[in-house]
């Protein structure tokens, strides 16, 4: 153990091992505060970090992304200080998804962020434009992917403007849900649009964990009865119930084996919320 130069010790006093272990917990101490203190500031750094790699990850009908564009030109617009983590992030989290696409995310983030950056050169960056360039930069690159690797034809021209569309509107849903998310909503009191878009973007998210597994255990089915007790305790049956069709319909896109869980979720759903009355046993008994 190192001793600590800037200590002053009185005359005839030598360190001992109480000393110096006083020392050493004051150090620890202050450390761990420090930590604390900088987790604390930016807590919301993280989770926006943690959910642009679960979008980065996110694949539907087994070859489209349209989370991560999306999801990066809103946290762009709106936490302008995250966007960089969050770019690299969702470029992370697409190296580990099923069917890995990190240098076309890549693209798409570098062609959005191109876009405006030209917008703001010409003083015309808004948030009611992230739509619109969101469609742009996909339709872009996926574009080019089809001309580079396969065959062009009018499957794949399809499927590129799928894609595109998808992204549109999930740039539109992230615009309502980002900010009940990050808890920076001005009012306290949630629209029911506001409520949608949270539980499409949360299913979203459920969407990057297909495949994982805990002890035999899926992790995106843990993660969607989870959030359907949470949202059925608070809204009751109808709550539930619509919480249950959106995640069931979203992580049966993502994958097709489960389809079946749309209709057994929103049932799940549907019972939770009618013995709300009950509490967290009863809801969970539903």
């Amino acid at each position: 153990m190192r001793d600590k130069q800037n200590v002053v010790l009185f005359p005839n006093v030598k360190r001992t091992s109480i000393i110096q272990t006083a020392i050493q917990k004051g150090v620890n101490g202050s450390f761990i505060r420090r930590l604390g203190a900088m987790i604390s500031s930016k807590k919301w750094a993280f989770v926006l970090m943690v959910v642009g790699f679960l979008l980065g990850r996110a694949v539907i009908l087994e070859s489209l992304t349209p989370f991560a564009v999306a999801y990066f030109t809103v946290v762009y617009f709106l936490r302008r200080d995250s966007y960089l983590s969050v770019g690299f992030s969702i470029v992370l989290g697409s190296c580990f998804a099923i069917s890995p696409e990190p240098m076309w995310i890549a693209m798409e983030l570098a062609v959005v962020y191109l876009l405006m950056r030209g917008l703001e050169a010409y003083e015309r960056a808004e948030l009611s434009y992230a739509p619109l360039l969101v469609f742009i930069s996909t339709l872009i690159v996926r574009l080019f992917s089809v001309v580079i690797v396969d065959t062009l034809g009018w499957y794949q021209l399809m499927m590129v403007g799928v894609e595109a569309a998808l992204a549109f509107v999930l740039t539109l849903v992230f615009v309502q849900a980002i900010p009940v998310l990050t808890m920076t909503r001005k009012t306290s009191s949630l629209k029911n649009e506001e409520i949608i878009c949270l539980m499409i973007l949360l299913a979203s998210v459920m969407t990057g964990a297909v495949g994982w597994a805990v002890y035999g255990l899926s992790v995106e089915h843990m993660m969607s009865r989870y959030m359907l007790l949470l949202f059925a305790l608070v809204g009751g049956a109808p709550l539930g119930a619509s919480v249950g069709v959106i995640a069931g319909l979203i992580l049966s896109l993502a994958d097709l084996n489960a389809i079946v869980q749309m209709s057994l979720l929103a049932f799940a759903g549907l019972l939770a919320g009618l013995l709300r009355e009950g509490g967290r046993m009863a809801v969970a008994f539903g």
